[in-house]
C-alpha cells in the first residue's frame, strides 16, 4: 500500500499513478491537497475506470474539487480534513476531503488514476456504499461524527500560562466520545485537539 502519493509535473516526480480497486461505491472520498496552485487552475484529474472498460474523468480545479495547501477554504463538496501551521513561517496549511458522487454506483470500479499538472498530494481514498456524508451534514441529519457537544462555562481559561479548553462530546445514543478531533479558534488562530477527555 502507498500511504502517501506525491505527484508533480515539474519536480522530477512522477506525474501519473494508478491503483487498483475492484469494488463498487456510491461515493468516493479523496483526502488530498495541491501545492503552489492558483485559484481556478486545473491542477490534475482523477480517472475512474470501470470493469466494463468505461471511465469517468474528474477534473481537479482549485476552488471546486480541491484547494491549495496554503489557502484553507471549503465549499459544499470540499471540507478541510486537517489544518495546522507550518513550523517555520507559521502559515496555515490544510488537507482537504473531496466527496465525489459516482454516476455508476452499480458498476465495479477497477482502478483510479491520478494525473497531475502541478504538485498534488493524495493521502487516502475511501469508497462508500452509503448515503452521501456531506449531504447528511448539510441537511443537519448528523454533525460530523458526534451528535451533541456540551460546552461548560467557562469553556476556555488560562492557568499557569496554559490554555485550558473544556468540551464534552456525545454520540447519538448519549455515550461520551473519548477520542475526537476538535477545532478551536482563538484570536483568529486555529488550533486542533486530537485527544478529547
Amino acid at each position: 500500500p502507498k500511504p502517501l502519493i506525491v505527484l508533480s509535473a515539474q519536480d522530477n516526480l512522477p506525474a501519473k499513478t494508478s491503483f487498483f480497486i475492484d469494488e463498487r461505491a456510491s461515493n468516493i472520498y479523496f483526502l488530498h491537497t495541491a501545492i503552489n496552485a492558483k485559484y481556478g487552475q486545473e491542477c490534475g484529474k482523477y480517472i475512474v475506470k470501470y470493469q466494463d472498460g468505461s471511465q469517468v474523468e474528474i477534473p481537479l480545479i482549485i476552488g471546486k474539487q480541491i484547494y491549495d495547501w496554503d489557502s484553507p477554504r471549503e465549499n459544499k463538496n470540499v471540507l478541510i480534513g486537517w489544518q495546522g501551521y507550518h513550523l517555520d513561517n507559521h502559515q496555515q496549511k490544510a488537507i482537504y476531503i473531496y466527496e465525489w458522487a459516482n454516476p455508476q454506483p452499480n458498476k465495479i470500479i477497477s482502478s483510479i488514476t491520478l494525473q497531475s499538472n502541478t504538485k498534488l498530494v493524495l493521502l487516502a481514498v475511501t469508497l462508500s456504499t452509503k448515503e452521501s456524508f456531506f449531504s447528511q451534514v448539510a441537511q443537519g441529519k448528523i454533525i460530523g461524527l458526534v451528535e451533541q457537544i456540551y460546552l461548560p462555562k467557562p469553556i476556555v481559561y488560562f492557568h499557569n500560562g496554559n490554555c485550558i479548553f473544556t468540551v464534552s462530546l456525545y454520540d447519538k445514543v448519549g455515550n461520551p466520545v473519548e477520542e475526537a478531533e476538535v477545532r478551536l479558534t482563538l484570536a483568529d488562530k486555529k488550533y486542533s485537539f486530537l485527544d478529547v477527555r
